[in-house]
């Protein structure tokens, strides 16, 4: 990065990000190594010409990284530098800035609707009266990112370091598609005692309102996880 000189050290940081789509690529970039195509599908509204002098610049600045790939058809991979990630706290001050002015406007009467919907289904297949197998499916979209972690709001007094379980403690929710797939089985050992072992996978699909690096799964590190899980159901 050129360096330039100012009386203001914001002006360094806004001729290096202050691009129109500057600060939307490298929230992209934070979410991990992205193609050229994968960028221009995340970011609506960019032209390709104008997408690639953005990328440029940043490469040009030390903030962006570009791997090609000698094949056919070509390959070319994006990832922030060592100097881009230092970025991140910034990104997520603007996120959060932004963040709070939403919720603002949403005190002022301009407020938006929390909007949820979903499917789940379930399926069994019995092999005795002791032994049966079964698959539970879900999906449920969330517009506004409000079931899903909306409603939990800043953690006051703040815990030590000022995350929670890796989370910062003023956040928000996922807008987007979670989906949820479960196989177990069910054994029915006697009259009053069953055994239940079973396999979750969770995924999402969508944005994070919480900054970068802060994801639904996995300590705000996963768009996925699995779960591994055995109930004992016993009745008197």
């Amino acid at each position: 990065m050129a360096k330039r000189s100012t009386k203001c050290p914001a002006e360094i940081t806004l001729a290096v990000i202050g691009g129109r789509w500057k600060v939307v690529i490298l929230y992209q970039l934070f979410q991990g190594i992205k193609r050229f195509s994968e960028l221009q599908r995340a970011i609506k509204g960019v032209t390709q010409k104008v997408l690639t002098q953005q990328l440029r610049e940043l490469e040009r600045d030390g903030i962006v990284g570009r791997t090609v790939y000698p094949q056919v058809p070509p390959k070319v991979e994006y990832q922030l530098t060592p100097l881009g990630r230092t970025l991140a706290p910034v990104v997520e001050a603007m996120c959060q800035w932004g963040l709070k002015q939403s919720k603002g406007a949403a005190a002022d009467g301009s407020a938006k609707t929390a909007r949820w919907y979903g499917l789940n289904q379930y399926l069994f297949y019995k092999v005795s009266d002791c032994m049966s197998y079964g698959v539970r499916a879900e999906w449920f979209r969330d517009e506004e990112g409000f079931r899903v972690g909306g409603f939990l709001g800043t953690i006051n007094p703040a815990p030590v370091g000022g995350s929670l379980r890796g989370l910062s403690t003023t956040r928000s929710g996922y807008p987007g598609s979670f989906y949820e797939i479960t196989f177990g089985a069910n054994y029915k050992y006697s009259a009053n005692t069953t055994f239940r072992p079973y396999v979750r996978f969770d995924w999402f699909s969508g944005d994070s309102l919480n900054g970068p690096n802060q994801r639904p799964f996995d300590d705000g590190t996963g768009q996925s996880q699995t779960l591994l899980g055995f109930d004992l159901v016993t009745t008197y």
